[in-house]
């Protein structure tokens, strides 16, 4: 773990290999810490890696004194929305995408 007053990173390893990382940090809101992605490899999905990560970042809200956690995430991967539904989060809004395609001749 790499902490600073504003900042936390979480790496996990199995020996040497990485396994996950994610962090958190403060947001300009004083009250409200955001929690980051967690990446964990595809090879150590489904072994509770993210679950454990988020418990430990939703602890860690009481060391920066944040009674407010923000977190978000694509809106097409649903075993992370499981399981931050499993963690009390509360689901606000989806987000939008908008692409547009120009062509050469334009």
């Amino acid at each position: 773990m790499i902490s600073t007053r504003d900042k936390t990173i979480r790496l996990a390893l199995q020996g040497e290999e990485y396994i996950d990382k994610t962090s958190n940090w403060r947001t300009s809101s004083p009250d409200t810490l955001h929690i980051g992605m967690t990446d964990v490899r595809q090879a150590f999905m489904r072994c509770s890696i993210a679950f454990v990560f988020k418990d430990r970042a939703i602890k860690a809200r009481q060391q920066y004194g944040a009674p407010h956690l923000k977190t978000d995430n694509k809106s097409s991967y649903q075993p992370i929305f499981k399981l931050k539904e499993k963690l009390d989060f509360t689901r606000r809004c989806e987000w939008a995408r908008y692409e547009k395609e120009i062509s050469s001749n334009a």
